[in-house]
This record gives C-alpha cells, sequence and structure tokens, in this order.
C-alpha cells in the first residue's frame, strides 16, 4: 500500500512532467496548454491548502499544497521566458495570477455555502492567508524571469534553471513574511527553508539539462533589458499592432524556413548516418589540424592499441599521421600513403585528404583512409615473384650444367677425405664437413630455383628454432672468420615453429652472407630469436655501414644492389617471398654507419599461411606454344587466376622439362603435335593434358587428375585467349583486323 510521502512525490512528478511534456510539444501545437497548465496547478494549490496536508518524510514536514505543485509552476513561467518570450511569459503571468483569484473566491464562495448546505469539514484559509500566497507568487513569477534575464547573459542554458532557483527563494520568503509578519517571518523561513531546498532540486536538475538542450539546439530567446518586465501594458500596447503585422505578412516565411530547416536536418541526419555507418574511414579535421569528429571505421583502423590514448575529437592529426602537416600546404584532392605503428606490427593506410572551404578560406580537411596493407603487400610480393619467376625460368635451362658442377665438388670432396682418412685436424673435418654440407644444401636450392617451390607452397614440419640458427651460423661461420668477424648467436631452447626447413636455413644464411659482406673487418654479428607476439622473431645484427632508408626501401627490389654494402639483390627478394608464403614478414632496419637489422617474422602454431597464388588454382602448369603473342596472353592470364606456369617454346625443350621434373606438374597445355614422353617416364597418364588447335581447345585427356573447377577455369581461359577473330565486315582492311586481334590479345593479358 503506498505512503503518504508515496502520494505526495507522485503528484509533484505529475505537475513537473505535465508542465515539461506540455512545452516541449509546444510546436506541435500552441503555448495554449501549458498556460492552461499553470492555471490549473495554481487553483489545485488552494484545493489541497484547503484540506491542510501536511506529510512527514523523515525529518521533513512538508507543505503538500506548496511543495508539490509550486516548483511545476515557476518552472513553467521560467521555460515560457527564456524560450518563448517575454509576452508570452507575460501572459502565463496573468493566467496563474487570475487562477489565484478564481480559487479565492471559490473557497470564499464554499465558505459561505456551508452555513446552508452540509459540506465536509475543510480547513479554513482566511483572506489575508490568502492574499498573502497570492503575492508571493507574483513576487516569485517576477523574480524567475528577472533572474533567468540576468543568468540568460552570463550561462544561457542554466538560465530557467537559475529562475526556478530564484522563484522558488523569493516565494519562501515572501510568503513567510506576508503571512507571518516581519517578527514571526524568519522564524517560520528558517523552520521551513530546507523543505523548500529538497522540493526544488529535482526540479532544478530537469530545467538544468532542458536548458542544454535548448543551448545545443540554439532555442533561446535573445536577450532583453529589465525594465521591460515592468513596462507591462505601454510596452504591448506599443508592439501589439506590429507584431500583427510581422505575424501576418511573416507566416509564409516562417512556414518556408521551417520546411528548410526540416530538409537540412534530414540530409544532415541522413549524412551522419551514412558517415557513422560508412565502412570507409572517414575524419574531419580542422584548419588547426585537430580531429573534429570521427566514424566508427576510423577509430576501429586507426586505434593504437591500449598503450595509447584512443582517437577522438580533439585528438591532432600528427598523431595519428605523422608527416600530415606537409599536406597542408597542397591545393586540391590528393592523396597520400602512411605507415602507422600498431601491435601487430605496421598499417599501411591509403589518405585522400579533400579540403573544405568556407567561401575562399580553408575551413579544414574531409580525410578517407583505407587499410591498404595487403594491397601493398600483394602488390610487392607479385612484383617480385613475377621477376623471380623470370630468373626461376632461365635456372632450369642452367639448373643441369651446375648439377654437374656440385656432383664434380661432392666426388672430389670426398677423394680428399680418403686421402686425410683419420689423419685430418679437427679445424680440417669441420671445414671438410661445412664443405659436404654446403654441397649438399646447394643442391636442394638449385632443385629449388629451377623448380621455382621457394615461391609457393613451403612443405612446413616442426623444426627447433636454435638448430636452424646454429646450422646457418656454422655454415657461414668460416667465411666471418675470412671476413675478420665474429659470429654470435643467443640460444633460445623450446621454441619451435612449423616451417620448410631448407627454405628458412637458404633465408638465415643469405642475410647472415649480406651481414658480412656489409661489415668491415673487427665488427660482429649476431642471430637472437624470442617470442614475439603471436609468432616468433629471429634477428640477424650486423655492426656494418647501414643504408640510406632509399637503400632500404629498394632492397627486396630483385634487380637492386649496394654492391660494396652487399645488401639487396636476387637473395633478399627470395628470401622476402619465402618468409612472405610461410605467412610471415621479412622487415629492414638500418642506420648509415651503425648497422643493419634483418627481422624474420614467423607465426607459431596453426596460423593459416598467407594466400598464394598456387593455393588458388593450380600448382604446376606447364604451357608449351611456339606462338608467343598467344602464348603469353594465355600465361598472364593463368597467372592472374593464380597459377604457377611455366612458358616453353620449344619442342626440345617441352620434353625435357617434362623428363627431368615429371612430379611437378599437375597441368600441360601443349599445341597439336607435340612430342609427349613416354608415359612410364614421366607418368603421363597422371598428367591432365589440354591440346590446343588452331580453332581453341581440341582435347581434354586425363582430366580425373585435376579438381574440375579448376580445369574448367583453366579451359575457359585458354579458349578465351585462341579463339579465332572474326572475319572483317566489307569495308574493313586487314589492319583492322589485326587490330581486332591485338586488343583481344590485350584484354586476354
Amino acid at each position: 500500500m503506498a505512503t503518504e510521502a508515496q502520494y505526495f512525490w507522485g503528484l509533484y512528478a505529475a505537475a513537473l512532467l505535465l508542465v515539461l511534456f506540455l512545452h516541449l510539444t509546444r510546436a506541435r501545437f500552441t503555448l495554449a496548454p501549458v498556460l492552461a497548465a499553470g492555471g490549473l496547478i495554481t487553483f489545485l494549490v488552494w484545493k489541497i491548502a484547503e484540506t491542510g496536508w501536511w506529510v512527514d518524510h523523515g525529518s521533513l514536514k512538508l507543505n503538500a499544497a506548496l511543495l508539490a505543485l509550486v516548483p511545476a509552476i515557476f518552472s513553467g513561467i521560467a521555460l515560457v521566458y527564456t524560450l518563448d518570450g517575454l509576452r508570452a511569459a507575460r501572459a502565463y503571468f496573468f493566467v496563474v495570477m487570475i487562477s489565484a483569484g478564481f480559487a479565492m473566491a471559490f473557497l470564499e464562495f464554499r465558505s459561505t455555502l456551508s452555513h446552508y448546505a452540509p459540506l465536509p469539514n475543510i480547513l479554513y484559509m482566511s483572506v489575508p492567508a490568502q492574499l498573502a500566497l497570492s503575492a508571493a507568487f507574483a513576487v516569485a513569477l517576477l523574480a524567475v524571469m528577472a533572474v533567468a534575464e540576468l543568468c540568460h547573459r552570463l550561462v544561457v542554458a542554466l538560465a530557467p534553471a537559475m529562475g526556478l532557483a530564484a522563484g522558488v527563494a523569493a516565494f519562501a520568503i515572501a510568503f513567510s513574511y506576508f503571512t507571518y509578519g516581519v517578527a514571526l517571518g524568519p522564524v517560520n523561513l528558517g523552520n521551513e527553508w530546507r523543505e523548500y531546498l529538497v522540493t526544488a532540486t529535482p526540479a532544478f536538475v530537469a530545467l538544468a539539462l532542458y536548458g542544454l538542450g535548448a543551448r545545443r539546439l540554439q532555442l533561446f530567446m535573445p536577450s532583453r533589458s529589465l525594465s521591460s518586465l515592468f513596462t507591462v501594458w505601454h510596452s504591448a500596447e506599443r508592439e501589439v499592432g506590429q507584431a500583427r503585422e510581422n505575424i501576418i505578412g511573416a507566416r509564409h516565411v516562417i512556414e518556408e524556413l521551417q520546411s528548410l530547416n526540416q530538409s537540412l536536418e534530414k540530409e544532415r541526419q541522413l549524412r551522419r548516418h551514412q558517415i557513422d555507418n560508412s565502412p570507409l574511414a572517414i575524419l574531419d579535421v580542422d584548419r588547426s589540424g585537430r580531429i573534429a569528429e570521427v566514424n566508427a571505421a576510423a577509430r576501429s583502423l586507426l586505434d593504437p592499441g591500449a598503450s595509447s590514448a584512443p582517437i577522438g575529437a580533439g585528438t591532432p592529426i600528427e598523431h595519428v599521421f605523422r608527416g600530415f602537416a606537409a599536406v597542408f600546404g597542397q591545393r586540391g584532392e590528393h592523396s597520400h600513403i602512411f605507415d602507422i605503428a600498431v601491435p601487430d606490427g605496421v598499417r599501411k593506410i591509403d589518405v585522400t585528404v579533400m579540403p573544405v572551404f568556407n567561401g575562399r578560406r580553408a575551413a579544414g580537411f574531409s580525410v578517407l583512409a583505407e587499410d591498404v596493407t595487403q594491397r601493398e603487400r600483394t602488390r610487392v610480393r607479385d612484383s617480385m615473384s613475377a621477376r623471380v619467376h623470370d630468373i626461376h625460368r632461365t635456372g632450369r635451362v642452367i639448373s643441369h650444367d651446375f648439377s654437374n658442377l656440385l656432383t664434380a665438388v661432392e666426388s672430389h670432396l670426398a677423394a680428399v677425405r680418403r686421402e686425410l682418412g683419420i689423419d685430418a685436424s679437427a679445424e680440417t673435418t669441420d671445414a671438410l664437413r661445412a664443405i659436404a654440407d654446403a654441397a649438399a644444401r646447394g643442391r636442394e636450392m638449385l632443385g629449388q630455383f629451377g623448380s621455382g617451390q621457394v615461391l609457393y607452397r613451403p612443405e612446413l614440419k616442426p623444426h627447433a628454432l636454435d638448430t636452424l640458427i646454429l646450422e646457418a651460423v656454422r655454415m657461414q661461420r668460416s667465411a666471418a672468420r675470412d671476413a675478420g668477424l665474429t659470429v654470435s648467436s643467443s640460444e633460445r631452447p623450446g621454441l619451435a615453429v612449423e616451417v620448410d626447413g631448407t627454405q628458412i636455413l637458404r633465408v638465415l644464411i643469405n642475410l647472415i652472407g649480406n651481414a658480412i659482406r656489409a661489415t668491415a673487418r673487427g665488427g660482429s654479428i649476431t642471430v637472437e630469436a624470442d617470442r614475439d607476439g603471436s609468432g616468433v622473431a629471429i634477428r640477424v645484427t650486423d655492426t656494418g655501414r647501414g643504408m640510406t632508408p632509399e637503400q632500404v626501401a629498394a632492397a627486396f627490389d630483385p634487380g637492386f644492389s649496394t654492391k660494396g654494402q652487399g645488401q639487396g639483390g636476387l637473395g633478399l627478394a627470395v628470401s622476402y617471398l619465402i618468409v612472405d608464403a610461410h605467412g610471415g614478414r621479412l622487415t629492414l632496419d638500418s642506420t648509415v654507419g651503425r648497422g643493419t637489422t634483418a627481422t624474420i617474422w614467423l607465426p607459431i602454431g596453426n596460423r593459416p599461411l598467407a594466400a598464394r597464388p598456387s593455393d588458388q588454382l593450380a600448382d604446376g602448369v606447364l604451357l608449351y606454344l611456339r606462338d608467343e603473342v598467344v602464348r603469353g596472353a594465355i600465361a598472364d592470364r593463368l597467372a592472374a587466376s593464380g597459377c604457377e606456369i611455366a612458358e616453353i617454346a620449344s619442342g626440345e625443350e617441352f620434353a625435357a622439362t617434362l623428363a627431368e621434373e615429371p612430379g611437378r606438374w599437375q597441368v600441360v597445355v601443349h599445341e597439336v603435335g607435340a612430342v609427349m614422353p613416354e608415359s612410364g617416364e614421366v607418368g603421363a597418364s597422371r598428367l591432365t593434358q589440354i591440346v590446343i588447335s588452331r580453332q581453341g581447345v581440341a582435347t581434354v585427356t586425363g582430366s580425373a587428375a585435376a579438381p574440375a573447377t579448376m580445369l574448367a577455369e583453366i579451359v575457359k581461359i585458354v579458349e578465351d585467349c585462341t579463339r579465332p577473330v572474326p572475319a572483317p565486315a566489307r569495308g574493313f582492311t586487314a589492319v583492322a583486323a589485326a587490330d581486332q586481334t591485338a586488343q583481344r590479345m590485350e584484354e586476354g593479358r
């Protein structure tokens, strides 16, 4: 069952919320409901006061008639004055005072009627007490408007709330003095000020929040003089005629402005919604270089991590994109790629900057950011892969001769071992073992060099990282000793990775070899490994000459070399592709005069490898076609679709390639009349053969060896590139037909 105090606070909340709701919806109706509510609540003050309802609430004793309803009445005039103007506030003032007069008359009528009719007993309020209450209302309403006007000039958002506070205080003082006189008024005020403070606080908070919202929407009326509060008749009479003409004449203008404002607001909300939900990272930057607005996609993309402050309004754009200040001097739309550090490495962000002008003056920038890390890595990898692939194609031609040289080295090494026997010193034995290991690794690498394995599908097996590092150091220690250098490694037992041991060893040997060539006599080279996030990092650090930033940027180019410093060349490009095929990263950090650190980062566990072209379509496609133009078009289309492809231009090379590498090819595409080796020699029955004639694909055999979807795509590519061009229409020349053929070939590329 509800308590008496709950009824009190329920009446309080109902009256206050009614006033706030009616004022909030006045744009849909008029101010009439607000004025009516003020009059109704004023009449209720007299009716409840007549019952003598007092409520005990803890140590407080609340006069329900005054304390439950007075905050709502004063809230109404505070809102009307500050947000709707002086004339509306005067109307509210007179409604309250007229309602007070009507309530006084009604109470006197009821008191007189009780002498003649059996009416319920009520508390009698004397006429002086009612007059004192009415006068207190008048003083308080004027105090609300006066203080709200003063506060409007200082903190406009708090004008309604401060006006309410002043009105409640003025009412408490005036009512105490008017009712109890000068002698007892202060005593009554001292007894009841806490009750007024407690009941005024919720209304004060509500009006403060209301004012903040109105300030944000710029709804407050302009400031006016205090004297206008007391020049009621003269001011109203002088202004009413002009106001009537202005209202009638401006009504259509107001309607047009309202319609325009609604359209602009809808467009603003739509733009805000589009920006907030856009997959693109969007930032608005002011002229001072600070971020004004940032959407969710930008926060997600550019969040520097837990170690740094989150990106938001007020963040200097220079903290996000180092070097962005140089963009300010450029005109028009332009794009730049910035590197930003994140916990898992470095991201490459493509930033498009569009100046925003206010007239002829730049007001700031609209910035679109896109993560192009994978795109840039793919571009670099594809560029390297294409160039290294050409080198490997040449390597297949010369690998046979180098294999013979390695065979000679191994046979002579065996002869030296037999000659020395057990009389060889420990140092000589170690040197011979290193030569044998190098020859064995050389033969294995030569096989990879000819087949192109380094670019695709490493054969992953668990390897102890220490073992790989120690073997690489041992194989390069002799070269380092001859160069007057020391090579050391730090052991981290227990670090294991799933890698292709031969390929990673090749990378380590290459990096240590580069460090040896780049370091002067007396220097040192250190190889160390450690956990790094979800993987391991192997660092090869030298004390050599180092490289400039321009040289570091070009170091992975297959055609680049610093010669005397020994960095770059094919070795780094192949090493980059090997590490990339393992799902890792190879980076260089170098300072001129202080040395270089090459870092290999490899994932640990069952982390999927980065997507390789060979994962997408076919592991090995051998293409034999003597027509260079058509062969090039097919090769480019197959490579773009993800094939590892080798091009053959002669029948002899075609037969030799199949005979030397029978297990590598999954699909063989050749022209009609090509001579295949014996089936037993190359396992031709396991190959998928696509035979090409002048009219396109002639036959497809052995298709069970290749997935149907993969084979269908290869067949379609071959047909597209070999489909005959229709004969030219009458009036066309042979040159036009040739142009069509060239265009078709270009499209095929």
